[in-house]
């Protein structure tokens, strides 16, 4: 694993943009789908090119086509770069921007690269010692083990952790425009980690650019419409409500977390061109944005819900009035095949049974319990005899839930839509129009699947951390109303008041991220691998496949049991070239794929119980398993070796074995 050079790391960058862009004025331009400004613009046409990206590495992945997938990427950089020196012509289809909203934009880019900057700078370090870093070391070593899977072009990804598993569960589009950019630039898969830091370079001021053009063709002015984006560039959710991962802002800072850098462009895209479809309709752009919404779930599966239910929901308030059904059965049509991605490309939840199983009290709010006891109690005894003490309980538990959901509303500040946004004085007739009534059922939306979903029963059994996504667009759009409010009533914020609400908004803001920085980048320790740790992956990567398959004991100590096994074990998984038999718990869980990692560690359990080398053999051959790595001490070594497997290499940390007989 060497250093990516700044030279490189810039060429992926402007790669990145110029194929994107490229791609997306392909299929836009056509479809007369051309903003005004050129942060607009830059915002919709990499956000389109982003998700025609990663088709295109998608299916290059699953058909080896790895040559085919770079040259696609040159040619469209090569048309990018053409059409970004192209005149560009005044546009009829959006308003104009004015200076005034540029440099607000301008503003919320360079503090959204503050924060990032805070967070990153100096996150890995790679010496003669080994690796370390602090922060989301964790993740991206998981995101990493992903990748790489799309990036070596040998067939359909499998699980990195759980080898021979269809990859599902998460946003695969996101992960293959990443690696296929970074395939095309020559940045290696085992670089990632370094790589993926500089990539905020293209997420924050696309993703800036696509939230400026959804919020211009949602009907907001310029200026309102840049605050907007700049107040989500900037204010974050506080976490003292609930727990260390109670909410998300939707901060540009995310849109600079190397996946992240595709995801929120295609988002912000994808909901502009919905909005520039309702205020002018034409064939090209109705085929737009049913490409653009049958596709998003596979770069943000939870992000985008609210954004696919509010448009079903505005479909059927559409068809009710007689109004713009064309458009709202356009829209409902791609809602629907969004859907469908959803469930073929990322959904592992919960099949059969009755469908009504998921409506219900949510885990989130449920979780909430430490200051609603009454949320603790289960309903199922209550519903089952419908008596007088039953009732009381069911109203009870109705009220508490009650107060609980309109705290966890509050805590995702959404005081910033209720208190600052002036609502009794709203002209309330305004949602009448087709654009505010959608904001309307994208908010409801957001806010029904949130508090009154079981999410793990459609998604996956840690679903409480995702499902707090759902709310980010509805986040949005409370930002906007945030910045109208303050565009109208900015005098106030001359006054004692004025400052007061104003200290209390930003500072709520401003304190997940401060304190985020100061926890992982100062409280915090390092995480750390030493050399001797990374060489049997260095000399299996050099020696094996990418198809081979290599087993790891993440059962190695006699009293680990494998509800104890945590991420330990990430390293390797996201630094080895061949997939892992079993690796992580928690990531097997949280896609739904418990049953199979329990099978797996019984298995290895009862392997390691018996030592039998005969069975073991067999167990390996049958597996398809070629290499076994065991750290230095671990009791199934002799097992191993009785087996008939040679060692191949031995350090300090341990020994890796190979299996001829399976390669």
């Amino acid at each position: 694993m060497e250093q990516v050079s700044p030279l490189q790391m810039l060429w992926t960058v402007l790669l990145a943009y110029t194929a994107t862009y490229g791609f997306g004025a392909l299929v836009c331009l056509p479809a007369r789908l051309r903003p005004t400004s050129g942060l607009s613009r830059l915002g919709v046409y990499c956000g389109v090119g982003a998700v025609v990206t990663g088709w295109v590495g998608y299916v290059c992945a699953l058909n080896g086509w790895g040559l085919a997938a770079r040259v696609l990427v040159w040619l469209g950089a090569v048309a990018g770069a053409v059409l970004m020196a192209w005149d560009r012509r005044k546009a009829d289809d959006a308003p104009t921007i004015s200076g005034r909203a540029v440099r607000l934009v301008l503003l919320a880019i360079v503090v959204a690269f503050i924060y990032r900057g805070a967070i990153s700078y100096g996150q890995i370090g790679l010496s003669e010692h080994g690796l370390s870093a602090r922060g989301l070391w964790p993740d991206l070593l998981y995101r990493q083990a992903i990748v790489k899977e799309f990036m070596t072009f040998d067939g359909f990804p499998e699980w990195p952790w759980l080898a021979g598993e269809p990859l599902k569960g998460t946003g695969p589009l996101r992960l293959s425009s990443t690696a296929t950019i970074l395939a095309a630039a020559g940045v290696e898969y085992d670089q990632y980690q370094l790589a993926s830091l500089w990539l905020s370079l293209y997420g924050i001021p696309v993703a800036a650019g696509g939230l400026l053009a959804l919020l211009q063709y949602a009907g907001a002015t310029p200026v309102i419409a840049a605050l907007a984006v700049l107040a989500t560039a900037f204010f974050g959710s506080p976490r003292w409500l609930m727990e260390e991962r109670f909410a998300h802002s939707p901060s540009l800072v995310w849109a600079g977390g190397d996946v992240f850098s595709f995801v929120f462009p295609a988002l912000y895209a994808t909901a502009a061109i919905v909005f520039a479809l309702i205020s002018r309709f034409t064939g090209g752009a109705m085929a737009v944005a049913v490409v653009m919404l049958g596709s998003v779930t596979a770069f943000a599966p939870w992000f985008s819900l609210p954004l696919l239910a509010g448009i079903l929901m505005w479909m059927i308030w559409c068809l009710i009035r007689r109004h713009k059904r064309k458009t709202a059965l356009a829209l409902g049509l791609g809602a629907l095949l969004g859907l469908v991605t959803l469930k073929t490309l990322c959904g592992t939840g919960a099949t059969g049974g009755n469908p009504l199983a998921v409506i219900g009290p949510s885990p989130v709010i449920r979780s909430m319990a430490w200051a609603f006891p009454f949320l603790t109690e289960p309903l199922s005894p209550a519903i089952a005899e419908l008596s007088p003490l039953s009732l009381a309980k069911l109203t009870k538990f109705g009220v508490a839930y009650l107060c609980a959901t309109v705290f966890f509303l509050l805590g995702t500040l959404w005081t910033r839509a209720v208190f600052l946004a002036d609502w009794h004085k709203w002209d309330w007739r305004r949602v009448a129009s087709p654009a505010n009534a959608l904001v309307a059922c994208i908010v409801i939306a957001g806010i029904l699947l949130t508090s009154a979903l079981d999410f793990r029963r459609v998604s996956y059994n840690y679903a409480d951390y995702d499902m707090l996504r759902l709310l980010w667009i509805p986040l949005i759009f409370a930002n906007l109303a945030l910045a109208d409010f303050a565009w109208r009533r900015h005098e106030a914020l001359r006054r004692w008041y004025g400052v007061t609400i104003a200290i209390i908004v930003v500072g709520l803001g401003a304190w997940e991220y401060s304190y985020y920085v100061l926890e992982k980048r100062a409280i915090e320790p390092a995480y750390h691998i030493t050399t001797e740790r990374l060489e049997p992956i260095w000399y299996l990567n050099r020696h094996a496949a990418a198809s081979d398959t290599v087993l790891i004991n993440p059962l190695s100590s006699p009293e680990t049991r494998p509800e104890a096994v945590g991420h330990d074990w990430g390293y390797f998984s996201g630094l080895a070239l061949p997939a892992i038999w079993l690796d992580n718990r928690d990531m097997a869980y949280k896609f739904a794929q418990n049953a199979e990692w329990d099978r797996r560690a019984m298995l290895l359990m009862h392997m390691m119980d018996e030592a039998d080398p005969a069975q073991l053999r067999s167990f390996l051959v049958q597996e398809r398993i070629g290499w076994v790595y065991l750290e230095r001490g671990d009791g199934f070594t002799a097992t191993v070796e009785a087996a008939g497997l040679e060692p191949v290499f031995e350090n300090s940390a341990g020994r890796l074995y190979h299996l001829p007989t399976t390669r």
